[in-house]
C-alpha cells in the first residue's frame, strides 16, 4: 500500500478547498435579483400619482384652509378636496392659474387621490359653453327648461344653482336677474346668480290703476291694485303717471329686500305723453279712441296710462283693444282683412268662436328675445317674460314695443295638462 506523500496531501486539499469556493461562487451568481418599479393607474402630465377622476361644479373653495367642494355633473357625488401650492390648476387653455382664480360654479375636471382627498390637477373645462352675466333668461319649473335668447336648455334635478356662493332653488332664479349658465349641449350644469333681485310693493294705487309705473328705463308695467314688481338690485329713477296725475323718485334696491311705496305722494299734475302710430287695412277704417272718433292719418297723441281702442270697418269684425300708452313712441298695426293658418303671422285679431277652459293648475308663459309688451285678447300683460294662469283655446297675442313693428298673433292652447311656453320671435325695427 502506497503511502500518499505530506506535499500530495497538502495538493489535494488545495484542490478540495478550490472546488467548493467556484461552487460556491456558481450558486450565488444562480440566485435572483428582484428589482421592484413603482407603477400606478393614472399619471398626470405633471408626472405625479392619482387615482380617481370626475367632472364637476365647484361649490366652494376655501383659500385659507385650502380646501375645495365640488360636486358631479354625473350623479350626486360630492367631493371635498384638500389641494396644495403643488396642485396643478389650469384654465381650459392649460394655462397655469391660481386656485383664488377659480369661481364657484366652474365647471372643471378634477384629478385626485381616494382616501386622502388630495386634489393633484383642476382644468377648467373646455368642452363646457359658458353664457356670462346675461339677464332675461326665464325658468320653467314645470318643464325643467330655461328659456334664453330663443334657445331652449334643459335642467335636472343635479343642476347646481348658486347665489352669493349659497345653494339656492332654481325656482328662485327670475328673468329679471343676472346669471351666469354653464352646461354641456343643451342640457345645463350650473346656474350662478351674480345679480339678484328685490321687490317694489306698491300700496294705494286706487287713482292709478291703469296707469302706467317705469323702474329706470327697462321696467314699464301697467299699474295694478296693490302690486308686487320684481326688479334688479340697483339704483333707479323710480316714475308713475296716469292721465295727468303722477311723480317720480330715486329708489336703491337691495337683493331679496321689499321696499314698500305709497302712491299717495305721487298725485301731482303732470304731462306725459306718448305718440301713437296707427296703421289699419283697409285703409278707410274708424278708430275711436276711449269712446271718441280719432283722425289717425298723423300720430296720435295720448296720455300716458291706458286706452280702450275700438276700429271698425265695413265687412270685418270689430277690432277692440285695451292700448297700454308707456313710451314716447308706439306703432300699432291692425290688419282686419288678412289671414293667416300659421300661429307665427300676423292675423285678423276679430273674437274666435271657441272652447275655453280655465285651467288654474297650469300656466301660460309667453316671452320674446327683445323684451316686447304682452297683450292677451286684448288685455295688457306686461313686458316679456309674463306668466298667467292657463286658458285653453284660441287666443290673440300682440306684441308691442317703442320703435318696432306691432305684431299679432292667433295661438292655439291645448287642454293638456301641462304648462304652455312658447317664445315668439324678436320684431321688426320700424323704418
Amino acid at each position: 500500500m502506497k503511502l500518499i506523500t505530506k506535499e500530495k496531501f497538502l495538493l489535494l486539499l488545495v484542490l478540495i478547498i478550490s472546488v467548493i469556493c467556484i461552487s460556491g461562487c456558481e450558486e450565488k451568481k444562480k440566485k435572483p435579483v428582484i428589482t421592484t418599479t413603482p407603477t400606478t393607474e393614472n399619471v398626470t402630465d405633471v408626472t405625479t400619482r392619482y387615482n380617481s377622476s370626475d367632472n364637476v361644479v365647484i361649490l366652494s373653495i376655501d383659500i385659507d384652509n385650502k380646501k375645495l367642494t365640488a360636486k358631479s355633473t354625473v350623479d350626486d357625488s360630492v367631493y371635498l378636496l384638500n389641494y396644495t401650492g403643488g396642485t396643478n390648476v389650469v384654465n381650459k387653455y392649460g394655462t397655469e392659474m391660481t386656485m383664488a382664480q377659480v369661481s364657484c360654479g366652474e365647471v372643471a375636471d378634477v384629478y385626485f387621490t381616494e382616501g386622502t382627498q388630495k386634489l393633484i390637477k383642476l382644468q377648467i373645462s373646455d368642452e363646457a359653453w359658458v353664457n356670462d352675466n346675461i339677464t332675461g333668461a326665464v325658468v320653467y319649473p314645470g318643464e325643467e327648461m330655461i328659456v334664453y335668447a330663443g334657445e331652449k336648455y334643459k335642467y335636472e334635478a343635479g343642476a347646481v344653482v348658486l347665489a352669493n356662493n349659497k345653494i339656492i332653488g332654481i325656482e328662485e332664479v327670475v328673468a329679471e336677474d343676472y346669471i351666469t349658465m354653464r352646461g354641456y349641449g343643451s342640457k345645463v350644469v350650473s346656474v350662478v346668480v351674480e345679480k339678484g333681485h328685490g321687490y317694489l310693493e306698491l300700496t294705494d294705487t286706487a287713482d292709478f290703476d291703469g296707469g302706467i309705473v317705469e323702474v329706470g328705463s327697462h321696467i314699464t308695467k301697467l299699474i295694478e291694485s296693490n302690486m308686487v314688481i320684481t326688479v334688479p338690485e340697483g339704483k333707479y329713477t323710480f316714475t308713475v303717471a296716469n292721465n295727468g296725475i303722477g311723480g317720480e323718485s330715486e329708489i336703491t334696491v337691495k337683493s331679496g329686500e321689499t321696499i314698500p311705496i305709497s302712491l299717495l305722494k305721487y298725485k301731482n299734475k303732470v304731462d306725459k305723453y306718448g305718440l301713437v302710430k296707427v296703421v289699419v287695412n283697409p285703409t278707410n277704417a274708424v278708430l275711436y279712441v276711449d269712446g271718441k272718433e280719432t283722425e289717425y292719418t298723423k300720430e296720435v297723441q295720448l296720455q300716458y296710462g291706458t286706452h280702450k281702442i275700438l276700429i271698425k270697418a265695413d265687412g270685418c269684425k270689430d277690432f277692440e283693444l285695451e292700448l297700454t300708452v308707456d313710451s314716447t313712441y308706439k306703432r300699432l298695426y291692425v290688419d282686419m282683412v288678412g289671414e293667416s293658418e300659421t300661429t307665427t303671422e300676423p292675423v285678423t285679431t276679430g273674437q274666435t268662436e271657441t272652447t275655453t277652459v280655465v285651467d288654474s293648475d297650469h300656466k301660460i308663459y309667453l316671452s320674446t328675445t327683445d323684451g316686447a309688451s304682452i297683450y292677451f285678447d286684448g288685455v295688457y300683460k306686461g313686458t316679456a317674460p309674463v306668466s298667467f294662469e292657463k286658458i285653453t283655446g284660441t287666443h290673440i297675442v300682440i306684441l308691442m314695443k317703442n320703435g318696432y313693428k306691432t305684431k299679432i298673433y292667433s295661438v292655439d292652447i291645448p287642454d293638456d295638462d301641462k304648462d304652455y311656453v312658447k317664445v315668439f320671435e324678436a320684431l321688426e325695427k320700424d323704418e
